[in-house]
Order: structure tokens, then C-alpha cells, then sequence
């Protein structure tokens, strides 16, 4: 569900996971109350050393057409070990684009003709990231 509230300088670290979608945050326009367009606003939320062995996707990070989120974004992701089913999906849109996304030796496989589908993330940063794809 969306959240309603503000996350900041929160750091996620040291996790092994395996299951459907390892990391997401999924702001779906069909859980929120009438009238409300969203609330989340994200500052400086890091998720380092994982390991995520997945049979769906990695990352798993989007915005639906018609939510509009003060602020989404700040999230760093850094040396993360993927192996996964599905491309790893980061979406904004053009009134929620997310800002500052940043992955970092982020390596591993994915059994998908590419690794990640990033959209509006005008400032999204790939650096030192290997993921091999089929």
C-alpha cells in the first residue's frame, strides 16, 4: 500500500533475501483513500549488502499514472548481489519523477533480456553495476 507519511534517513543493511520481489515500493493509485493523490516523501533511504535471489524482480520501484508524491526519491542502493527471474522496474511518472536513485556495485544475473527498466528517474546513477542478462 502507499504510504501516507514521510521515510527518511533510514538504512536497510546486511540481508539475505529470497522470495518473489525483493526490494520495492509499489505507490498504487488503487489503495489510496478517494480524494488523496499521496502522500510519501523519501530523503535519504539506503538499502547495502544484500544479497536478493529472486523468482521475480530485484527491484521493484514505481509510481502509478495519477499519484502525485511530494517528494520520491533519495534512495541508494549499494552492493546488492541479484539474481533474479524478472527485470528489476523503476517508474516514475511525470508528476511523481523519482529523484536522486542511485545504484552502486549492484552485480548479479538476470534471467530477462535486460537488467533494469528505468523511467522518469531523470537523475538516476548506475555506477560500477555488472548484472549479466540471458
Amino acid at each position: 500500500c502507499p504510504s501516507d507519511d514521510t521515510i527518511r534517513n533510514a538504512l536497510f543493511r546486511d540481508i539475505v533475501f529470497r522470495g518473489r520481489n525483493a526490494i520495492g515500493s509499489e505507490q498504487v493509485r488503487t489503495y489510496l483513500e478517494r480524494g488523496c493523490n499521496g502522500r510519501l516523501a523519501t530523503e535519504n533511504v539506503r538499502f547495502e549488502n544484500w544479497t536478493a535471489d529472486c523468482w521475480g524482480r530485484a527491484f521493484d520501484v514505481f509510481v502509478d499514472p495519477g499519484v502525485r508524491l511530494p517528494r520520491f526519491g533519495g534512495l541508494t542502493f549499494s552492493n546488492i548481489i541479484v539474481r533474479a527471474e524478472q527485470v528489476s522496474v523503476v517508474r516514475g511518472t511525470e508528476s511523481s519523477p523519482i529523484h536522486g536513485l542511485r545504484f552502486i556495485d549492484v552485480r548479479g544475473s538476470v534471467a530477462a533480456e535486460k537488467a533494469f527498466e528505468v523511467e522518469s528517474a531523470p537523475d538516476a546513477v548506475f555506477e560500477n553495476c555488472n548484472v549479466k542478462t540471458r
